[in-house]
């Protein structure tokens, strides 16, 4: 059986050694040998940049991730300043919870999000999923103005990067009006499987835009096999 990927499945070799093939968004995709499924490890100080902005009522994220403990940090998202023009999320390990951020709300509680447990958020314009339940619904309204482009594993607070997250990453991608703006997938360094050109360090691998994405903080990403 072949691993699956953005949906996608990924199948293994064939039993003559050779490589199948699969194709996503019409861009085929190489299967690798071992199938392996990855995940970046950020421990405070990585982050990556996008280069859209969030605007709430047209917008929706996606994020697959498990975080750890300490202090509150953020998942992803942008906000004018610290109280208008917003759409974010930030873990707050104390409380075993999400705080969920827009427009006219701040820090609406996700509650029951448990640290070291994989978990997949959707936050699309006013409605949040955890695992496809919808958890909670945000007020919403036009922004006065766009709160700034999207962080990952941080949040862009009028182009300063706020608390970057601390746990791990198994992926990321940003719409707008349903068209897909970035699609981050986990890759290790020396890999092959989405360029022939090898992973220059453990990084994203940008299916939208066929690049490799290093960490835009401090210091390169962990890597983790699932």
């Amino acid at each position: 059986m072949g691993a699956y990927l953005s949906g996608v499945k990924i199948p293994k070799p064939s039993l003559d050694g050779k490589m199948q093939n699969a194709y996503l968004d019409g861009k085929k995709v190489f299967a690798e040998a071992d199938g392996k499924e990855y995940g970046l490890v950020f421990t405070g100080t990585q982050w990556l940049k996008t280069e859209h902005e969030l605007w709430g009522e047209y917008t929706k994220a996606e994020m697959d991730f498990s975080y750890t403990g300490g202090s509150s940090h953020w998942l992803f998202g942008a906000r004018r300043n610290g109280t208008q023009n917003m759409m974010c999320v930030m873990v707050d390990p104390a409380g075993q919870r999400l705080l969920v951020s827009s427009r006219m709300q701040a820090d609406v509680p996700v509650a029951g999000i448990l640290p070291n447990v994989r978990y997949k958020i959707v936050y699309e314009k006013t409605s949040v999923f955890i695992d496809g339940v919808l958890r909670v619904t945000v007020s919403g309204g036009s922004f006065s103005t766009d709160p700034g482009k999207c962080a990952v594993g941080a949040m862009n607070q009028g182009g300063t990067i706020m608390s970057p997250f601390s746990g791990t990453a198994y992926g990321f991608r940003l719409w707008k009006d349903g068209t897909l703006l970035h699609d981050f997938v986990p890759v290790p360094a020396g890999s092959v499987k989405w360029s022939a050109t090898p992973a220059p360090v453990n990084c994203a691998w940008d299916t939208v835009a066929g690049l490799y994405r290093p960490s835009d903080g401090s210091g390169d990403f962990g890597i983790r096999e699932v």
